[in-house]
């Protein structure tokens, strides 16, 4: 079973049947864990939320334009592992979410970004989550 990290949008209304969940939650999976920020009524803050997710196959996800992944498990591996046209979509996603990429190098970690996402939706420790699925 594989782990990997995404970026999907926010679903649902909040009401009986129609819950508040991330787009990846909806594709087959064996196990995932998800971080929606929300405000003390339980509203989403943001459309998107961050997940890990655990499944023999990520294809459905990959092909989904909404869903943004981020990388494998092995946190301590570099962003220079991706391709120029992967780093740049990652660069897009997260830029456009608001993530503060500030010295965010192809040397840099894949947990360094993940603590930038963290950041962003307020989990100072969404490394936590890798203990998960």
């Amino acid at each position: 079973m594989a782990k990997r990290w995404f970026i999907s949008p926010v679903l649902g209304n909040g009401m009986k049947g129609n819950a508040y969940r991330l787009k990846a939650r909806d594709v087959p999976h064996d196990h995932q864990i998800s971080i929606i920020v929300s405000d003390a009524d339980g509203v989403p803050v943001l459309p998107w939320g961050l997940c890990i997710v655990s499944a023999s196959g990520f294809a459905e996800l990959d092909a989904d334009a909404q869903v943004e992944p981020i990388g494998a498990v092995d946190l301590q591996a570099t962003l220079s592992l991706l391709t120029a046209g992967q780093l740049n979509r990652l660069n897009n996603a997260l830029t456009s979410r608001g993530v503060d990429l500030t010295g965010i190098t192809g040397v840099s970690t894949f947990a360094e970004v993940l603590l930038r996402i963290g950041q962003k939706l307020g989990e100072s420790n969404v490394l936590r989550m890798q203990a998960g699925p």
